[in-house]
């Protein structure tokens, strides 16, 4: 049977694809047992069983990340030394790393080990926000390197594979959507949780636009305040979330009547707040290729909730909406989002519902885990 390591410098307490990828190589027979390694924080016990036969060790670090760019180096190298001798001392047979920042590591253990390497990149690394300079030359140089050593590619978007495949001349490579498990959105009407409209004063015949996730510039958070500080108040909007805009947020609260903030929810729970409003909104901006060709897992939270949505008309989120009809893409900024605001009408907001029913099952977490089967074949094909 198959023991399957888990690399990533996180404490796993909210890493909610690894937790849904582990679990169903598990549930698809795929692996015998998950290793998680990552960093340990406060309170947090360095090693314990998460689900069964998944078990999470976070290593305590000399070296604490910081603001400080010399720590912060001090920390990445010492997690990278210390991950790597700890796995070795292990039995294992296939190695997920999941950020470009560790896959130097899986490269070192596929030569030393004779191990099986999956690269599993939650973003287009080389090409994010900040990526500049030096450090940009570095990591191209070094995703390069390492790629020939990668068994299996997996990341968020099919623009993005397509990237890969041209970069890199790479063809093991697998788009797997980071989207909630399929839910019965007449059950999720049905339910007697209300929670969202009465905590910010909202009645519910009042027209509720919501913004959910990180508050910070990059996710368009600015632009969606700005334009509704500009429209009439007929129509409000809640940002449920925490991040570096959340002051700024609560400004515009006590000046604007339309504009909410509501804190972030458990995870379980989020579909269940999310329901209540009648758009999600989410315009991130085009800052970097990784945001250009980005399919964040908030699109599939709208749409597994029922609710009609707002995107940037980028490449992916438009191909979303093109095939379930259930929202609208603008530019992402606040002329764009005011303009596409001022147009939406009661009818179409109910025939974007009805398209979100019909199509509940076009995407979901039950599809997706489907595609690791193709992917641990091969791996064991060729082992």
């Amino acid at each position: 049977m198959t023991t399957n390591i888990h690399i990533y410098p996180s404490p796993y307490v909210a890493e909610t694809r690894i937790f849904k990828e582990t679990r169903s190589l598990l549930k698809l027979g795929l692996v015998s047992k998950v290793i998680l390694v990552g960093i340990h924080e406060n309170n947090l016990a360095e090693k314990e069983e998460l689900w069964p036969d998944i078990e999470v060790h976070r290593l305590k670090l000399r070296f604490k990340n910081s603001s400080i760019k010399i720590i912060r180096y001090l920390s990445f190298f010492e997690f990278f030394f210390r991950a790597y001798f700890h796995v070795r001392k292990m039995q294992w047979q296939v190695v997920n790393v999941h950020s470009l920042h560790v896959l130097f590591i899986g490269v070192l253990l596929k030569r030393n080990m004779s191990c099986k390497l999956v690269y599993d990149a939650h973003e287009l690394e080389t090409e994010v926000t900040g990526s500049t300079g030096i450090l940009r030359y570095i990591s191209k140089r070094l995703e390069r390197y390492c790629i020939k050593y990668v068994d299996e590619l997996i990341v968020v978007s099919d623009s993005i594979a397509e990237w890969y495949r041209k970069t890199y001349n790479f063809t093991h490579i697998t788009a797997i959507y980071n989207v909630p498990h399929i839910l019965d959105l007449e059950l999720l009407e049905q339910s007697s949780h209300r929670g969202l409209r009465a905590n910010i004063g909202v009645k519910d015949n009042t027209l509720l636009f919501i913004y959910q996730g990180v508050l910070s510039r990059a996710r368009g958070v600015d632009e969606i305040m700005e334009a509704f500080c500009c429209i009439p108040y007929k129509a409000h909007v809640v940002f449920m979330g925490s991040g570096q805009l959340k002051e700024m947020i609560l400004k515009a609260e006590k000046k604007y009547p339309n504009v909410h903030y509501h804190p972030p929810v458990p995870s379980d729970q989020v579909l269940n707040y999310t329901r209540e409003a009648d758009v999600g909104i989410h315009i991130i901006k085009n800052t970097c290729l990784n945001h250009y060709y980005c399919l964040p897992n908030k699109v599939f939270e709208y749409f597994m909730s029922g609710i009609p949505f707002i995107l940037s008309d980028f490449p992916e989120m438009a191909h979303v909406v093109k095939e379930t009809g259930g929202g609208w893409v603008c530019r992402p900024d606040k002329n764009g989002l005011r303009e596409r605001i001022s147009q939406i009408s009661n009818e179409e907001l109910h025939q974007k519902r009805r398209s979100i029913s019909a199509n509940k099952h076009k995407y979901g977490w039950q599809i997706e885990e489907q595609k690791y089967i193709s992917i641990y074949k091969r791996l064991i094909t060729h082992a």
